[in-house]
């Protein structure tokens, strides 16, 4: 089939809504389809197969970057991608178009006026992000939430990232039309060299275990919850040391400030930001891994890579993270401190225990979330979707 591709999204860049983006168009190429990829104007040129071509709308005056979630400056380049696609529509022939995130928008519009069918390729509740906003926050969500499920509805089929997007869009479209396509590791472990090895060594020499989390450090993340179960674990906390890996650099200032104890007698230290690049050098040096999020529904991608490493993970039991996995691939306990704080006096105490979350842990992933998954599944879609509308075009004529 031709598709065209609607990805609203700086492209390329490290960033995981780019990545999957990227290993989409480069699994339906591998299929045999003709993609054309609309992206914005920001982002660098990537080799990508011969029959996928990337197209960026125009420039936006003033757009010169562009942070996740909604924004005016977001909405801004939106109008002027809508621009794009429908000339785009106008020019060619598509026998479909695949919409990731807010470009079911554009893909509405376009079955309205030029009856292309679409595939919304669901990575959030885009009702959820706004609602947060203040003032316009609750009207906004409502408007939002009345869009995404006229797309789940109208669409020929939803590929939803988890579990959680899949009961949500069930509740307005039939379950045949819907499936479960989740994100895969970004990176491959990696042998770790110069600054982490150093930092790693250096917390081995000392006696200590390596507790690593890698992400951004918005109270949401659960990193201040973390470091206050560090203070609850007594003679534990001597053990192991936290490498925290995150940014932006004001929020690592300000809990190095609140936690200075633990930095002095080196329970903690503040890395700083790692590059995508060097996230499998970070995860194969690592001896437990971290992801203490206080809420959420989506799961993160950087979870798939942490199961991956084969290194124990310690995780909150919240949605995010029990849509992927159980208490046999992870060590899961409450948001709270003192939960955090006996799940990490546990994985310290006990290596046959951490052996064992990390093997199971790995194979989660080698069965269900690899990147070989993620083609079949999105292949498999593809096929169904050709061989629906062929028989369309059949009992028409």
């Amino acid at each position: 089939m031709r598709v065209l591709f609607l990805a609203p999204q700086p492209f390329y860049i490290e960033r995981g809504t780019p990545i999957a983006v990227r290993a989409a168009a480069e699994t339906l190429a591998k299929a045999g389809h003709e993609i054309d990829l609309l992206v914005y104007h920001l982002g660098d040129d990537i080799e990508l197969p011969e029959n996928v071509r990337l197209i960026r709308m125009p420039k936006v005056l003033g757009v010169k970057k562009m942070r996740p979630g909604p924004s005016l400056a977001k909405l801004r380049c939106l109008f002027k991608f809508h621009k794009a696609a429908k000339k785009l529509a106008k020019q060619n022939s598509y026998d479909i178009v695949h919409a990731v995130e807010d470009g079911v928008f554009v893909a509405l519009r376009l079955q309205q006026k030029l009856g292309l069918p679409f595939v919304y390729d669901m990575d959030s509740l885009m009702s959820e992000q706004v609602a947060t906003k203040p003032v316009v926050g609750p009207v906004a969500g409502a408007l939002f939430e009345t869009i995404e499920t006229a797309a789940v509805r109208q669409s020929v089929h939803c590929l939803c990232v988890c579990p959680h997007l899949r009961d949500v869009a069930a509740k307005v479209a039939p379950k045949e039309k819907l499936t479960v396509l989740t994100d895969f590791p970004l990176v491959d472990p990696a042998p770790a060299t110069s600054d982490i090895a150093e930092r790693v060594e250096r917390a081995h020499n000392d006696g200590r275990l390596v507790a690593a989390y890698v992400g951004n450090l918005e109270p949401y993340q659960g990193v201040g919850e973390m470091l206050e179960a560090m203070r609850l674990m007594g003679d534990d906390a001597k053990k192991v040391r936290l490498h925290i890996y995150g940014g932006p650099a004001p929020m690592m200032d300000e809990l190095r400030s609140r936690f200075d104890d633990l930095v002095k007698n080196g329970s903690v230290e503040f890395c700083g930001s790692v590059a995508v690049q060097r996230l499998g050098e970070v995860l194969s040096s690592s001896d437990i891994l971290l992801s203490p999020r206080q809420v959420g529904t989506n799961t993160p991608m950087k979870l798939y890579g942490y199961l991956a490493s084969g290194k124990p993970v310690l995780a909150t039991s919240i949605v995010s993270h029990t849509q992927v996995m159980t208490g046999d691939h992870a060590e899961l306990v409450g948001p709270e401190p003192a939960e955090l704080a006996r799940g990490l006096s546990r994985l310290v105490q006990d290596a046959k225990h951490r052996d064992r979350l990390g093997r199971a842990g790995a194979r989660l992933v080698e069965q269900r979330h690899s990147r070989a998954a993620f083609e079949r599944t999105l292949t498999t879609v593809y096929q169904q979707i050709a061989d629906l509308m062929r028989s369309g075009v059949d009992r028409a004529n």
